[in-house]
């Protein structure tokens, strides 16, 4: 008979989750937290905010009737400092 034990699995610095129900359920909850530590402050946010707006606003000047939305990471929250801002503008 061979006996097999298995080694201690070393812990992980960044491990948030320790138990989820399931291990989709430990990977959303993993990215949650990854996102949480690399996300851009609340300045940073509120600079990309101000940029949209300006855009929007200048895409009105030139079309009334137009309308601009955020897409992407910046909408989805999941933007990193360094990313762009996704924008599309409708009816120009």
């Amino acid at each position: 008979v061979i006996s097999v034990e298995s080694a201690p699995q070393p812990q992980s610095e960044f491990n948030p989750v320790r138990r989820a129900a399931s291990p989709l359920q430990k990977l959303h909850d993993e990215i949650l937290a990854f996102r949480d530590v690399v996300a851009p402050s609340s300045t940073e946010r509120a600079a990309r905010e101000d940029a949209f707006r300006t855009l929007e606003r200048a895409a009105k000047s030139c079309w009334p009737r137009c309308e601009a939305k955020v897409f992407g990471s910046a909408l989805t929250k999941l933007e990193l400092p360094s990313s762009d801002v996704d924008v599309v503008v409708f009816g120009a």
